[in-house]
């Protein structure tokens, strides 16, 4: 039985890494706006790159794209925050040093929570499509 192109590990895993890259890019966009800075492309690129530079590595070394974790819903909901946590500490850091400013807390707060959030609406949404993918793929071969 041939695999449907669309259920290809590499481009569920593509897809994932799109989608995490487009929420940096929304919030690093919605910064930008909120703080009437230049709204161009390169500094939308300037303000969320340390955050997602951070997350690609960190997030990578912790395990945020084992097929385990981004196939499940209840996992995503459980990991993804506590590794968006180790993530935003490295970059609140790396961008405190590029930058030469301290880390001011309520801007940690709200990237912690921002970027949490919606992380783990993005990620919890693409496990439970999976999931239904999955469940009407079994479906369909009985």
């Amino acid at each position: 039985m041939r695999r449907s192109p669309t259920r290809s590990p590499l481009l569920l895993l593509a897809t994932l890494l799109g989608g995490d890259l487009l929420v940096f890019v929304v919030f690093a966009t919605l910064g930008v706006q909120t703080h009437d800075e230049e709204d161009a492309v390169l500094t939308v690129v300037r303000a969320g790159a340390p955050f997602a530079l951070s997350w690609f590595v960190v997030g990578t070394l912790l395990g945020v794209y084992r097929r385990g974790l981004w196939s499940n819903a209840r996992r995503t909901l459980l990991f993804v925050p506590l590794a968006w946590a180790a993530s935003d500490a490295v970059a609140l850091i790396g961008r405190s040093m590029w930058l030469g400013n301290a880390i001011v807390p309520s801007f940690a707060l709200v990237t912690f929570a921002f970027v949490a959030g919606l992380m783990t609406l993005w990620r919890a949404a693409f496990a439970l499509t999976l999931g239904r993918v999955d469940a009407r793929t079994t479906i369909e071969k009985t």
